[in-house]
């Protein structure tokens, strides 16, 4: 806040604000010294808007999303091998690593009975630990930066020089292995979604834990380009994580999704969520034949065009005798409804009290029988089911353990399929309040053993679901 002040002490006409998110003390301090407050959404927002409308329509409480730490890799290869910049790499002991989730069973009752976000806020501690759980590095830079030892053989200034390039590619490599990562966080933090968990790379370890998860999450996003997505969809597959496929989302950060292998969910409820390419193309001022580029860059682009918009309205105000000072006091409206007839040349770009954005238009394909299908379309941000079309909610999903205690739960052969089943009082009781209730369920027999026995002078047996 200081540097801002110091800045507009030595003259301003305009606060220009690209940060992920809001701060309230510049926009007030920007209306009290009577310079327009400015605020160009840079961030990855677009592509979240799309997924967040669905998981809305959907009935989602909560999601993990998994990203492509890979970006990081291939962006720092530019800059030098990993192994320059650190003897340990990012490659961390699993042991490093945690996992928790913050949302209690009683919130979770909750929300499946329809509370409102604020009092479910209200089972913990703080927004960040009802929404927000980790699946990373506990120490995401440990040994990252670490300096190499140094040979007496080495000229000091040399020495000096390759430690201040080191420093350089470490923080090259750590905003870019945070990048996605961090507007996500600003993004959602500010949504009604209860919990959010996040992955920075999807591998056997991180799979593992993956699936130890409680409560298990209503959805999960696989959040990657094009060309990083088949792999990280086979990896997923190949690690078992995908047993409820219908609760599985993939998210496209570019716009040549065409070239993703549909095949890969043929048969299989996985929804595919792509921004339409036409938002590509009106950046592009290409009307007919558009074909958008692999390496096209939205955020960039979008600044681009802002910045020229915001150039374009001072000019106007300049012609107009407005004079550019640091006691600019302007009027409250002058600025704003210039900008609005600037605005109205762009109808895929609008303004949200001092925040520009970009209007969000995309589909939602889900796997269907040797094809996809659209069964969902979001135009300028509103999300609405394709006609004849059906978007199911997302069931709740339980654990339930069980063991043998006849002749409340015990083992029988179902004569149909051959396969062993539950049955019993409990097991009939739990089918039945799933029927009445609407929700899916798995029975989790203990490791060994059965229930409440005790094993030590200080622990009992644990069902382990």
């Amino acid at each position: 806040m200081q540097k801002i002040c110091k800045a507009l002490s030595e003259g301003g006409t305009m606060m220009l604000d690209l940060t992920w998110s809001s701060n309230d003390l510049i926009t007030d301090l920007s209306l009290e010294i009577g310079i327009p407050y400015v605020k160009v959404d840079v961030s990855i927002s677009p592509f979240l808007i799309l997924l967040d409308k669905y998981l809305d329509l959907r009935n989602s409480t909560d999601v993990t999303l998994i990203f492509d730490d890979n970006q990081s890799s291939e962006a720092a290869a530019s800059y030098g091998p990993l192994e320059d910049l650190a003897p340990v790499g990012l490659d961390l002991a699993p042991d490093l690593y945690n996992c928790h989730s913050m949302r209690r069973s009683s919130a979770t009752i909750l929300a499946n009975a329809g509370g409102d976000i604020t009092t479910l806020k209200r089972h913990g501690t703080g927004i960040k630990e009802l929404i927000y759980g980790s699946i990373r590095p506990a120490h995401p830079d440990a040994g990252l930066c670490s300096p190499e030892p140094q040979t007496s053989t080495i000229d000091s200034n040399k020495k000096k020089n390759n430690e201040q390039l080191k420093a350089n590619r470490c923080i090259k490599l750590r905003s870019l292995y945070q990048i996605h990562i961090d507007q996500s966080l600003y993004y959602w933090i500010d949504t009604t979604r209860l919990r959010m968990l996040i992955s920075e790379k999807l591998d056997r370890a991180t799979a593992r834990r993956l699936k130890h998860i409680r409560p298990i999450p209503n959805s999960f996003a696989i959040i990657a380009t094009t060309t990083k997505m088949d792999t990280l969809f086979k990896v997923a597959v190949q690690e078992d994580l995908i047993t409820r496929p219908d609760r599985w989302n993939l998210l496209f950060l570019d716009f040549v999704h065409e070239s993703f292998d549909k095949k890969l969910i043929f048969n299989k409820p996985i929804s595919s969520l792509k921004l339409d390419a036409s938002i590509c193309c009106n950046f592009l001022a290409a009307e007919e034949l558009c074909q958008c580029p692999e390496n096209f860059n939205l955020p960039k682009e979008f600044l681009y065009l802002a910045t020229s918009i915001i150039l374009k309205v001072i000019q106007v105000l300049v012609k107009d005798g407005l004079e550019l000072t640091n006691n600019l006091q302007c009027n409250g409206t002058t600025y704003n409804e210039q900008s609005k007839k600037e605005l109205d040349n762009y109808n895929f770009i609008y303004r949200e009290n001092s925040v520009l954005r970009i209007k969000v238009s995309g589909n939602v394909e889900v796997g269907s029988n040797s094809s996809t299908e659209i069964v969902a379309k979001c135009r300028d941000n509103v999300m609405t089911v394709v006609d004849g079309k059906t978007v199911t909610t997302v069931r709740p999903f339980y654990r339930i353990g069980i063991t043998r205690a006849i002749p409340w739960s015990y083992k029988e052969k179902d004569p149909a399929t051959g396969q062993w089943r539950w049955t019993g009082y409990c097991a009939d009781f739990a089918q039945k309040i799933s029927e009445q209730m609407d929700f899916d369920y798995e029975f989790v027999e203990p490791k060994s053993g059965t229930f409440g026995k005790r094993l030590t002078a200080s622990g009992m047996e644990s069902l382990g679901i």
